[in-house]
């Protein structure tokens, strides 16, 4: 499954033999697990009202999942993206869920990529209104704990499908003369984007933790130390290149304080561990 507008026919081109049908998927799940996967509201699926409707609903029956017929699609497959350019790329930027939604200026930026996908959308046949971007947008407020699917694969380290959603409205929007700055912006922050920072392999007596690449914290050694370095300001420790010892060893923001630290945290690992009375039967 993947969201966007053309999804059908990119399977067209790769299965040219077989019927393709386009289906708009309203599921919210989010996978907690290998194998396990949670599903939080919504298990329909909205279809074309044409001959392949009913072989649809025929093989979804007994499955729990509701097959909708929708005369037109088109329309409906743009006022589902005009939502998702704005929930999925914002919650994903901001690495929150849909509360963020509550903030004004994030309803106000929201507001402005729908209306210019609603724009795009009427140019490629859609029949979209102001009213429909204002009830997209007040349908915000219905999913206010939930997730979005990029923001899932952002946390999962997984590819980002902006361009199916505001890369598509831009691509379409050049074709049809139509300026959409805020998606052209939202695009290229997403394709900025950079895997989040992840727990480096910390030695056995210590916890894996994140940190940032470089803690510009207190100098635990005081003055002193200090005053070796340009207007007694510390040298930072680029931690996230080194092994993570512990927090304490986070707290240097030297690269002296860090060394001794590291150095007598090594002693004390290697003294705990020679003691038998440490070790398991």
């Amino acid at each position: 499954m993947q969201n966007g507008i053309d999804g059908a026919e990119r399977v067209r081109r790769m299965v040219p033999y077989a019927t393709v049908v386009p289906a708009l998927v309203y599921i919210q799940a989010a996978r907690e697990s290998p194998g396990r996967v949670r599903l939080n509201y919504n298990n329909g699926l909205e279809i074309p009202a044409d001959r392949e409707a009913e072989r649809v609903r025929a093989l979804f029956g007994g499955s729990g999942v509701e097959v909708r017929p929708r005369r037109d699609l088109t329309t409906a497959a743009w006022l589902k993206l005009m939502l998702n350019v704005a929930t999925n790329s914002l919650t994903t930027l901001t690495l929150r869920p849909m509360e963020v939604f509550e903030e004004e200026r994030i309803r106000e930026l929201a507001l402005g990529l729908m209306r210019e996908t609603a724009a795009v959308g009427a140019a490629e046949g859609a029949r979209l209104t102001e009213e429909d971007v204002r009830r997209t947008l007040e349908s915000t407020s219905v999913f206010a704990t939930g997730g979005t699917s990029m923001l899932h694969d952002r946390l999962a380290d997984r590819p980002l499908e902006y361009e199916t959603l505001n890369g598509t409205v831009v691509a379409l929007a050049e074709r049809h003369g139509i300026d959409v700055p805020l998606n052209r912006a939202v695009t290229a922050l997403l394709g900025a984007l950079r895997p989040l920072p992840v727990a480096k392999t910390a030695p056995p007596e210590a916890p894996a933790r994140t940190v940032t690449p470089y803690q510009l914290l207190s100098c635990p050694a005081g003055d002193s130390d200090r005053a070796a370095t340009p207007r007694g300001r510390a040298r930072p420790v680029a931690l996230s290149d080194a092994r993570i010892l512990s927090s304490n060893a986070a707290r240097a923001s030297c690269t002296r304080c860090a060394r001794r630290w590291a150095q007598e945290h090594r002693l004390r690992a290697s003294s705990a561990t020679s003691d038998p009375s440490s070790e398991s039967p």
